[in-house]
């Protein structure tokens, strides 16, 4: 008849994992992993122009959920080669750069550019390099309390607001430099978007 001692050492060994096995089951998770990545990494620019086409989808109707959530003002501010998300300080009374995770600094590819369109008007965008150093004068200009300089406040371009609405209506189109087609989001005021290959 088997002692309590043994008899509790032997569930131990029977309930614990050798090295080999969490070796195993590493090298599994790994290859698992890696296969996932590869299979949604674009391979095609035609990929790379729809994977930014629905990553600026989803983020659009997240701040719309969140916006409406909230009861908060967001809006976006687009550039030549990436986009930011915005939204209304009501202390402040002044637009301000998301803080959420989500909500970030988008920077495109680097062979990636993008256009606007409001309300079927093409917009001249900078980028987003310039746009920083814009942004940082404005600090700078706040903190020695001079008057606000009307031209250097950087607002969105896209408002999202809290009544589930998006204004005005645009559009944005993702191109890769030398080859013809190209992806494009339409965003209707009802925040309904549209996104249609073009060649």
């Amino acid at each position: 008849m088997d002692t309590p001692s043994k008899h509790s050492a032997s569930i131990r060994r029977a309930n614990g994992f050798t090295l080999i096995e969490l070796l195993v089951v590493i090298v599994i998770i790994a290859i698992t992993v890696s296969v996932f990545i590869l299979a949604w990494t674009p391979n095609t620019p035609d990929d790379a122009l729809k994977e930014q086409s629905l990553k600026l989808k989803n983020l659009l109707e997240f701040s719309q959920d969140q916006a409406v959530i909230r009861g908060e003002e967001y809006g976006v501010r687009f550039y030549s080669d990436g986009y930011r998300f915005m939204k209304m300080d009501v202390d402040k009374n002044k637009w301000v750069w998301q803080d959420d995770p989500l909500l970030n600094e988008k920077p495109l590819p680097e062979n990636m550019q993008l256009e606007l369109s409001l309300e079927d008007v093409d917009t001249n965008l900078i980028r987003l390099d310039q746009e920083k150093m814009a942004s940082l004068t404005q600090d700078q200009d706040q903190e020695k309390e001079q008057p606000e300089d009307a031209t250097k406040v950087i607002k969105p371009q896209v408002f999202v607001l809290s009544s589930d609405e998006i204004t005005p209506s645009f559009e944005v189109r993702f191109r890769i430099r030398g080859i013809n087609p190209y992806y494009q989001i339409r965003a209707h005021i009802n925040g309904q978007y549209e996104i249609t290959r073009q060649e």
